[in-house]
């Protein structure tokens, strides 16, 4: 399957062979990527163990923070990076995923900025944001856990949880950095209903990030001549203002 598909994909109950297949930005097929997925699955005893085992790993070696590439960032762009955001990170964990035959594709959120509060301004009210959803045991899981390092997020909700704010600095305090392969698990994107207008739109399924940029108009947060230029001169403060809260514990 080319690295961009038909939109909107169905939401189809069983796996297609594009759920497998490599894209622009997520290389599954690299052989860095599988090199790496061999590696971090070794203990590994079935699939589920094997999916958060790399959860954890993305989750805890790929910092949050913006890349200068922002969404144009390839899986391999952000494993040298060593940091990433939801749409970045989503493409790594997606490529490691694959690299060991477990099924994964990506659904588009219009998600509350809210949820960035204390870390970075993004602009706009809502942010688009990247799910991965994985196939495990007969059915798709809803998973975007990894997107926070667990230093930070331990951080957010200590800060978080001496406010009236429900979500901030990366984290939504109700979300979850621990996931057991077996059920969704959200940090940012949960909608469970104590935040009104938390998530505004379900964009539907992509062949990745790069994808629903090129099919989506509408899209939030698009790179513009002058946000990546501005990008480029700017990521690095925002990494610093974000492992300062990282650092604040």
């Amino acid at each position: 399957m080319s690295a961009h598909a038909s939109h909107p994909m169905q939401d189809n109950p069983q796996p297609a062979s594009w759920h497998l297949s490599s894209t622009a930005l997520i290389q599954a097929g690299h052989p860095r990527i599988t090199a790496l997925a061999k590696d971090i699955t070794r203990a590994a005893t079935s699939e589920v163990s094997a999916a958060v085992l790399i959860h954890d790993w993305v989750r805890d070696e790929i910092a949050f923070g913006i890349p200068s590439g922002f969404y144009d960032t390839t899986a391999i762009e952000t494993l040298d990076a060593k940091l990433g955001y939801c749409n970045t990170k989503a493409s790594l964990f997606q490529a490691l995923l694959r690299a060991r035959s477990i099924p994964t594709r990506t659904r588009m959120m219009d998600l509350s900025a809210q949820v960035l509060k204390g870390v970075l301004d993004p602009g706009t009210a809502y942010v688009d944001h990247a799910i991965t959803e994985v196939f495990l045991q007969g059915r798709w899981i809803q998973v975007d856990s990894y997107v926070v390092d667990s230093q930070l997020a331990n951080v957010a909700r200590r800060k978080l949880s001496k406010t009236s704010e429900k979500a901030g600095f990366g984290v939504h305090i109700n979300g979850s950095s621990r996931w057991d392969g077996t059920t969704d698990s959200l940090i940012q994107c949960l909608n469970d209903g104590s935040i009104k207008d938390y998530v505004l739109k379900d964009h539907g399924l992509f062949a990745d990030v790069a994808d629903f940029y090129q099919r989506v108009q509408t899209a939030r947060n698009r790179k513009t001549l002058f946000s990546a230029v501005a990008l480029r001169l700017g990521h690095g403060y925002v990494n610093r203002q974000i492992q300062s809260v990282r650092d604040s514990a």
